[in-house]
């Protein structure tokens, strides 16, 4: 048995303060970067169907309930070649909107989003001028030939990501991800 005298508990109780404390701080900064890193990762979307942690093409609707809460709106609806389609809409205010899409198959087939919180993989974001997404996604903007006929960015990787310039003042509108199973389009 230890038996301290009322001098070493005094210099005991600083040495534990100061260990809690050196523990405290290494935690902090081993968890410091992995919280960020998944702040920053959490409203991305990508040519390869990101959509911040999901995946278009294999995330369920469970899955998207997990990440962004229940929705604020869900509808059905027929879209091209018949298909019945789920959509989860959130509202992120001032009028915008985060839409995901759902397949048959329960499966997200595709995301649009004229929040400014979500941003490319490239740095992208709505709000951006259409010479800063260019630059930041290594292609020009080119009319497309459905919908408004305004110009964006496609970018083609495992899915589509769409960088949308639909607004007269030429300014980023809207991003989308379109998966391989996506119904959506022209």
């Amino acid at each position: 048995m230890l038996v301290l005298t009322h001098d070493d508990r005094n210099g005991h109780a600083q040495r534990v303060r100061h260990l809690i404390a050196l523990v405290v701080m290494t935690v902090t900064v081993a968890v410091a970067p992995a919280a960020d890193a998944r702040e920053s990762a959490a409203n991305v979307v990508s040519r390869n169907g990101r959509v911040g942690p999901l995946q278009a093409g294999t995330s369920t609707t469970k899955q998207v309930i997990r990440f962004a809460g229940r929705p604020r709106r869900e509808t059905f609806e027929t879209v091209e070649n018949g298909a019945v389609m789920r959509f989860y809409t959130y509202n992120c205010g001032h009028g915008r909107k985060s839409t995901y899409v759902f397949d048959a198959d329960d499966r997200l087939a595709n995301f649009l989003t004229t929040c400014h919180s979500w941003r490319t993989a490239n740095g992208t974001r709505v709000g951006d001028d259409q010479q800063t997404a260019e630059r930041n996604e290594g292609k020009a903007a080119t009319p497309i030939q459905c919908g408004s006929g305004g110009p964006e960015i496609e970018r083609t990787g495992r899915a589509w990501l769409y960088v949308s310039f639909v607004r007269e003042d030429g300014l980023v509108r809207g991003l989308a991800v379109a998966g391989r199973n996506g119904v959506l389009g022209c």
